[in-house]
């Protein structure tokens, strides 16, 4: 930037230097001009003697004009855009300037007046002199006036410059504030007393709260704080409050500093639960959250609206409520646990979604839920009833692997691309009921209790090889678009006759 400066100052100098050989030249050629007049005999006399102040008028203006745009010009090129706008000081050589064209002028107007007086007495010529002095007055008068207009931008300017720099101040001060206000909460965390960590999560959330722009990196703080080791496991009457059972257990007392490191917990869990609702007036928009291989207790994100979500390898205690819930970014239940109901009623997908690995204690449901994206729930195990009612799975849904060790209830459901289904295994009731496939796959699947395709459409390529009906199988009012694939299906007593009616008739059109 040194160098740059250095070459444009050099440039200027070898400008100022250009123009000031020309004037020099065009001063020599005037007076040149000048000094051989009595060549010109009755021509220069007939245009007279006072021609010459029209030009010389304009040449100092147009000088004076020259050098204003030179410096604007020099000042633009060595001052930074990010400054403040500020006067430049008039130096020494437009002073001087400035006053050689004030002198010139009023000997030009005293000239031109006392050549053009009517009458040749002294009266008359003192007039004239007294009008050409009068104008010189003027015309420093007006100098005048523009410098003291000078002065008063120039005050203008450097009270602007305070007001920025005091506001520069303020927001250096309120920045320091609440970088010493967050550092601060951030240690009560760390804190061995449960009251101070209570403390940090209530200033965290002051901080967020105030200052929307810190509110992701609050939110991160908080959920490092839930993925960090939890040394309070949910025993006797406390699993009991959350709806949790476990044959055998044996109550006992949960030592106090457990119970206190759990409250706290449920503290940082309802701050979240707070600011994520959609109905809050302290809504939090535009949050991801990342629980990865957290603990979490009762949670419940029932109306909440999220970016991305990451629950991979959670442990999610006690009933979770995702009612309602909106997840516009990408979210991950990958190898997450739930021991207790999970509902996602009326949740809307609207990015990936996976739930591989995902295990599931208790009831699931997913009626009205809409998946907007792609969705997978490679080897996700449902111990429970789970039901996808009135769901929708706009780009189709990979269940490949899945247990579904009681009930599955998927009645009118809707898969806008190819549903996986293949080798899952189906050991209580599975009802496809209304449900509307793009295409299937459900190869080497065993269902080993009712199995019911009632009013079902398949609108193309489906794959049944290898699959295992062990008890009674509806296929009534089924709706093959493309003819289906049976090649070494297992029925328990015969194939059912309205599937075997449409085997045996012409592929359709």
């Amino acid at each position: 930037m040194t160098g740059k400066l250095s070459r444009r100052s050099t440039l200027a100098n070898r400008v100022n230097l250009t123009l000031l050989a020309w004037v020099a030249l065009g001063a020599g050629a005037v007076f040149a001009v000048w000094a051989t007049r009595p060549l010109w005999g009755s021509l220069w006399h007939s245009l007279g003697d006072w021609w010459a102040a029209v030009p010389a008028v304009a040449a100092l203006a147009a000088a004076t004009a020259l050098f204003s745009l030179r410096d604007r010009r020099e000042r633009a090129d060595l001052t930074p855009s990010t400054e403040p706008e500020t006067l430049r000081s008039l130096t020494s050589r437009s002073i001087a300037l400035s006053a050689v064209a004030l002198l010139t002028l009023g000997l030009v107007a005293a000239t031109l007046l006392l050549k053009t007086s009517s009458g040749p007495g002294a009266a008359e010529r003192l007039d004239a002199i007294k009008t050409a002095a009068t104008l010189v007055a003027g015309t420093g008068g007006a100098a005048a006036l523009l410098l003291a207009a000078r002065r008063q931008r120039s005050a203008e300017l450097t009270l602007l410059h305070q007001q920025r720099v005091s506001q520069a101040a303020e927001h250096d001060a309120a920045e320091r504030r609440l970088t010493e206000l967050y550092l601060k909460a951030v240690e009560q965390l760390g804190s061995p007393h449960a009251a101070v960590r209570h403390g940090g999560l209530y200033a965290l959330e002051r901080v967020a709260q105030d200052n929307p722009h810190q509110r992701q990196t609050v939110v991160n703080v908080i959920c490092a704080y839930l993925r960090s080791p939890d040394a309070s496991p949910m025993d006797g009457p406390d699993r009991r409050r959350l709806g949790i059972k476990r044959p055998g257990a044996v109550s006992r007392a949960v030592p106090q500093e457990r119970h206190q490191e759990r409250e706290v917990r449920l503290t940082a869990q309802s701050i979240l639960q707070d600011h994520l609702h959609v109905d809050s007036d302290r809504f939090w928009p535009d949050i991801d959250l990342d629980f990865t291989g957290a603990t979490l207790i009762g949670l419940d994100l029932a109306d909440c609206r999220l970016q991305t979500a990451k629950f991979t390898d959670t442990n999610l205690v006690g009933d979770t409520d995702f009612r309602r819930a909106v997840f516009a970014g990408k979210v991950s239940f990958t190898g997450a646990r739930f021991t207790g109901r999970a509902s996602f009623n009326d949740a809307h997908f609207m990015d990936e979604s996976r739930f591989d690995r995902s295990v599931v204690h208790g009831y699931t449901t997913f009626t009205k839920a809409t998946f907007s994206g792609r969705t997978w729930f490679i080897g996700a195990t449902f111990t429970k009833f789970a039901w996808f009612d009135q769901s929708t799975f706009e780009k189709g849904g990979n269940f490949w692997k899945v247990h579904f060790k009681e009930q599955l209830a998927l009645k009118e459901v809707k898969f806008g691309d190819d549903a996986n289904f293949a080798e899952c295994t189906f050991a209580g009731s599975a009802s496809f009921t209304d449900t509307e496939f793009s295409g299937a796959e459900f190869r080497k699947s065993a269902f080993m209790s009712t199995a019911t395709f009632t009013n079902t459409s398949f609108n193309g390529y489906t794959w049944f090889a290898g699959a295992k009906f062990l008890s009674f199988t509806e296929f009534s009012k089924t709706r093959f678009t493309v003819r289906p694939e049976f090649e070494d299906v297992t029925f328990a007593s015969r194939r059912p006759a309205e599937l075997t009616d449409y085997l045996a008739s012409p592929p359709p059109a």
